[in-house]
């Protein structure tokens, strides 16, 4: 059976074990450990995360004022105070290279490419932030190299084929994280991507967001480094959404999990229409059929504790959609959503009638946001499977 999404192999990271022997080192061998260190450390954050560190320690204090900075500056919420702090860092500090590279990020976003350049030569080469600052270059001053432009133009869209050029040299860079194991970097990298694609580039920021998350689910990582990173590009809903879009053929029990919060999502923010919810709930029995019990035998006796905890989670966001749909359709009389068959009825129930009304797996061409949606997941065959999802 596929991995669910609370089923991750979580690769393990060097960055602990060199932390340990660098903090009892003397001499030669610090100088050396530290290089190795900086070469290793994908992100600030890891350094924050491990446990060795007291939050009293200056590493740790540097290493949080460099995270912080690094998240302000790639989600467009600069703060005037935090840079400051950042420029306190020293630049022979452990965490220097990422120093810079937040410095390079953000001489990117303000235009000022002579200072970007004289930054990312202080960047020791062979490190992870060097990439990303190398990659800022290219974005500030559009030098790409011809042979980088072809290499991976097979993955993308038209949409994003049409945007500028370091796009597709970045999913190389990013490709070479993944091999690596530097999920940090690889989501670092695609915030500032889509952030800067997202001004002029609507649809392509949204399809390289789809393509990211699609590439973490192919090797079995989860979506949070992504989810936490776009929230404040695309927002909540809009964010669930594009998780649950990218991830569906690797995981369907994971992408119907980002779908029903999506939903709610959209309840919540009361920002959703009967004909979006129609289709949207349409969408969700689909995934359902493609999910957990499509794989093995529907007696709960059988099946393991992971999931069980994972129909529990499905039928907690159901119900949560069946009382706040409740509440803001009086019109319609709602019954518990329980399997996919009862979203298909009442995504029925909630199409207005019109020329658009939801008939089989396809869904018509219509304004709502979800008119891509169906392309992406419905197959074309007109049979539904008739799964019972909470057996």
């Amino acid at each position: 059976m596929r991995k669910s999404h609370t089923q991750r192999e979580n690769r393990s990271s060097k960055v602990p074990i060199v932390l340990r022997q660098l903090l009892i080192a003397e001499g030669a061998q610090k100088q050396q450990l530290k290089e190795e260190l900086q070469r290793i450390l994908s992100d600030p954050r890891e350094l924050l995360t491990c446990g060795i560190l007291d939050s009293e320690h200056r590493l740790y204090k540097n290493a949080q004022t460099v995270d912080d900075a690094l998240e302000s500056v790639t989600n467009g919420m600069e703060d005037p105070a935090l840079l400051e702090q950042l420029l306190q860092v020293p630049d022979d500090s452990l965490v220097g290279p990422w120093k810079n590279c937040v410095l390079c990020i953000k001489a990117l976003y303000d235009g000022d490419t002579k200072k970007l350049q004289r930054l990312k030569e202080q960047i020791p080469s062979e490190t992870p932030p060097f990439k990303l600052a190398e990659l800022a270059l290219m974005m500030a001053s559009g030098n790409i190299p011809e042979e980088e432009k072809n290499s991976l133009r097979g993955c993308f869209s038209s949409e994003i084929l049409e945007s500028p050029d370091y796009v597709i040299s970045a999913g190389e860079q990013m490709e070479d994280a993944l091999e690596m194991g530097l999920i940090d970097l690889f989501a670092d990298t695609a915030a500032m991507l889509v952030r800067d694609l997202e001004r002029d580039y609507t649809e392509a920021a949204e399809d390289f967001a789809l393509w990211c998350f699609s590439r973490l689910a192919r090797e079995d990582h989860s979506p949070a480094p992504l989810l936490k990173r776009f929230r404040s590009i695309f927002g909540e809903s809009g964010t669930l959404r594009l998780a649950a879009l990218g991830i569906a053929e690797e995981d369907a029990d994971a992408a119907l999990y980002y779908w029903l919060k999506f939903i709610v999502s959209l309840l919540e923010e009361r920002q959703i229409e009967r004909e979006t919810l129609a289709a949207a709930l349409y969408i969700a029995a689909h995934l359902g059929d493609m999910g957990i019990l499509k794989e093995g035998d529907s007696d709960t006796d059988t099946q393991s504790s992971e999931d069980l905890l994972l129909l529990r989670q499905f039928q907690k966001l159901l119900q949560k959609i069946s009382e706040e749909a409740g509440q803001q359709f009086p019109d319609i009389s709602i019954s518990a959503l329980g399997t996919p068959e009862d979203c298909r009825r009442t995504a029925v129930l909630f199409s207005s009638g019109s020329e658009n009304r939801i008939t089989g797996y396809r869904i018509p061409e219509t304004e709502r946001p979800e008119s891509k949606e169906e392309q992406r997941i419905l197959p074309e065959k007109q049979e539904p499977q008739q799964l019972e999802l909470f057996a």
